[in-house]
């Protein structure tokens, strides 16, 4: 049953779907011992995983067992249509309606710690609402059936109209690239996606946990809280390496001056600055 050449064809396929299977499975474990590029990674793993359904598929038909009663090759029938439907729902229809809905990159600002700020704007239509702390699925300078995509949590005002902001770390093949974006540059983006949202929690204040690039949704919370003239007290655990890798530090200050905020640093090394000496009552948390 396992010799490639005198095995049936229902058993070839077997074997040949379990090895796509255990090949996601190590170059997702070990991308970066395999230095694989996250595009390259992307494109394997969604082959991969194709080819592993499919061929999964095609074993079972051959087999004959388990879709020997009517009722099992309805199921089996209804499951592989739900599989192509994701399929086609994923990688045409979505990737349509964002090519009718551009966006483009208007602003590029650097940030401390190596953060990078973009803001989106909408062309030909007035892009969307979302509530803060949710995220969206973007595409820079590529057609929007590309495979990659990138999720960013949004970093603005969930009050603000029409423009959105998304604050990006230097830390892998697409992002180092962020900082060198130029204004104009066509976007896709599709959202809002998440529940992590203050929207969907509500609470009587609010302790918010963030560490390095984290900040993102936190910042999108507070300055919505701000814009709304929100008064509920909120507390602000913020980790960061040092004082400067602090991403949004003189932003948080001022924010103090608008939102019942308190916040509490925790560096990696010593001699850094508090945030805030204040105290803060305590409040349900968000995390």
């Amino acid at each position: 049953m396992f010799d490639p050449v005198t095995a049936p064809w229902r058993a070839r396929f077997a074997v040949v779907s379990t090895l796509c299977l255990v090949i996601v499975m190590l170059t997702s474990v070990c991308r970066r011992r395999f230095r694989l590029r996250y595009e390259a990674w992307q494109v394997l793993h969604v082959s991969l995983s194709v080819a592993s359904v499919l061929l999964a598929l095609a074993h079972i038909e051959l087999v004959g067992y388990y879709v020997d009663a009517p009722w099992k090759r309805v199921l089996w029938a209804v499951m592989t249509a739900g599989f192509v439907s994701l399929i086609v729902w994923v990688r045409l229809v979505r990737p349509l309606r964002r090519l009718r809905r551009p966006w483009e990159v208007e602003k590029v600002t650097a940030e401390r710690g190596a953060t990078t700020t973009i803001t989106l704007r909408p062309v030909g239509h007035e892009g969307f609402r979302f509530e803060p702390g949710q995220f969206g699925w973007i595409t820079v300078g590529r057609s929007p059936f590309a495979v990659t995509q990138h999720p960013f949590s949004f970093s603005s005002s969930a009050e603000a109209d029409g423009a959105v902001q998304m604050s990006i770390k230097a830390l892998g093949d697409f992002t180092t690239g962020v900082a060198e974006l130029r204004p104009g540059t066509r976007a896709y983006l599709d959202g809002p996606h998440g529940v992590f949202t203050p929207d969907r929690n509500e609470g009587p204040g609010f302790a918010l946990i963030a560490g390095g690039v984290g900040i993102g949704p936190m910042m999108s919370m507070l300055r919505t809280f701000a814009d709304r003239h929100d008064q509920r007290p909120c507390l602000l655990f913020y980790a960061s390496r040092t004082l400067e890798d602090t991403t949004f530090l003189e932003e948080i200050q001022r924010l103090r001056a608008r939102l019942n905020l308190s916040s509490r640093p925790v560096r990696r090394r010593e001699g850094s600055l508090p945030l805030d000496s204040g105290t803060a009552s305590p409040a349900p948390c968000l995390a």
